[in-house]
């Protein structure tokens, strides 16, 4: 039954993986296209309206891709409460994105920078849609990965032939947004429809119900909050306070970061149910030992190799984010382990208030650290990438700890009971 469980793990973790490719893979071979076609200064522009649609799609999100996958893989045979889990997630799902186009529409024009480029941000609430109602979490409960696997990569192929056709010069920032828009959109559609093929519809549940899926999310939601200061938020940061070229460096560098984290994340995601589930510790650690070797691997081969990547990919022009990208490497070493010691183990352990409060805590500290660069006009790429590590070095502090103490403790209650029995 073991080897079942973990043949299930193993096939949900190559589906995330896959979908990880689509999501994070595609994308990054369409940056380099694009800096190339706007320029530094246009290219940082366009990734400062992405920065924002993450920051939005964490709003929009609200914890549920966390709160209600657990819920969902420990009730998965109880169909009914699946239907209305889906409806109570959908209508919350339908205020939060109005909220976040109120939010958009006014930071446009009170924010006056941008506002010659009006339609390109108002068109990012495209794919603000598109990804916000996709029901990836509801297929990661369920542990049937492969259903999406296919529309999310067809629809990222989307996304990035609609960016080279459409987008040729500087005038055609706005197409961005429309490209992501209806790659999204297809997926959203494809994904609904499979709902239904599987026998399943959102359900409306009652007031009381959608309530109490929404207050059950909200410490997962500042969980998330926390991490988007820490990872949209320094775009954020530079593009209101400091230029479109510090945004263009600094996102080079974020970019490939996140590029190697996008390698170990479906680990994570797979690992959420399972362990939610069967609680395999040993499995568990041999993955976490196999994962910090290889993002080891993965930091040698950048600092060799960084330079060289960066001025293929992106052009000579963005040499000067070599030393951001050094940066982040040290971030790629804490965040691996940190990642996987987070929802997969502390809460297999019962403890996912920890995994909240950690990044709670971690999002705090980037606040303070950011206010910090701002009164010291500390506002270049460089700076913010500093504070990053700053705070996923606390991250990690706080889960390493606490695993180890809740773990030592039930293996302690563990073997005393076998030694009375």
């Amino acid at each position: 039954m073991a080897n079942k469980h973990s043949k299930v793990l193993v096939r949900n973790t190559a589906f995330l993986f896959l979908i990880q490719i689509a999501n994070y893979a595609i994308p990054l071979l369409m940056l380099p296209y694009l800096a190339r076609v706007l320029g530094v200064a246009g290219f940082g522009i366009a990734v400062f309206g992405l920065s924002m649609l993450q920051i939005a799609l964490v709003i929009t999100d609200y914890g549920f891709s966390l709160s209600a996958t657990l819920s969902i893989s420990k009730k998965r045979d109880d169909k009914d409460y699946l239907e209305r889990i889906l409806g109570a997630v959908f209508v919350c799902k339908i205020f939060l994105v109005l909220i976040c186009f109120l939010i958009f529409s006014i930071f446009l024009f009170v924010h006056g920078r941008y506002i010659d480029y009006w339609l390109y941000f108002l068109l990012l609430v495209l794919p603000l849609i598109g990804q916000s109602f996709q029901p990836i979490w509801f297929y990661q409960g369920i542990e049937k990965m492969g259903y999406i696997t296919i529309y999310t990569i067809f629809s990222r192929i989307v996304y990035l032939i609609l960016v080279v056709f459409l987008v040729k010069s500087k005038e055609d920032i706005y197409y961005i947004a429309v490209s992501n828009g209806l790659g999204t959109l297809v997926a959203l559609f494809i994904g609904v429809f499979l709902l239904y093929k599987l026998g399943y519809k959102p359900k409306w549940g009652g007031y009381q119900f959608t309530k109490v899926v929404f207050k059950e999310s909200s410490e997962f939601f500042l969980s998330r909050a926390a991490v988007s200061t820490y990872t949209a938020g320094g775009v954020f940061f530079l593009g209101v306070f400091s230029s479109p070229i510090q945004i263009a460096l600094y996102s080079v560098a974020e970019q490939l970061y996140r590029g190697a984290q996008s390698i170990f994340s479906p680990v994570a995601q797979a690992l959420l149910p399972y362990m939610a589930k069967h609680r395999n510790y040993g499995l568990f650690f041999k993955i976490l030992k196999i994962a910090i070797v290889l993002a080891l691997f993965g930091v040698i081969v950048g600092i060799f190799l960084g330079k060289e990547i960066i001025v293929l990919l992106f052009g000579v022009e963005f040499i000067g984010s070599y030393e951001i990208l050094l940066v982040f490497l040290i971030c790629f070493s804490i965040t691996v382990p940190s990642v996987l010691l987070g929802y997969p183990f502390l809460g297999a352990l019962g403890d996912v208030r920890t995994a909240n409060r950690s990044v709670i805590y971690g999002g705090l500290l980037q606040v303070l650290l950011l206010g910090v660069c701002y009164v010291n006009e500390w506002i270049l790429a460089l700076h913010i990438s500093l504070t990053v590590i700053l705070v996923e070095s606390l991250v990690l502090c706080l889960r390493a700890y606490k695993s180890r103490m809740i773990y030592h403790t039930l293996t302690g209650e563990h073997n005393a009971a076998k030694t009375t029995t």
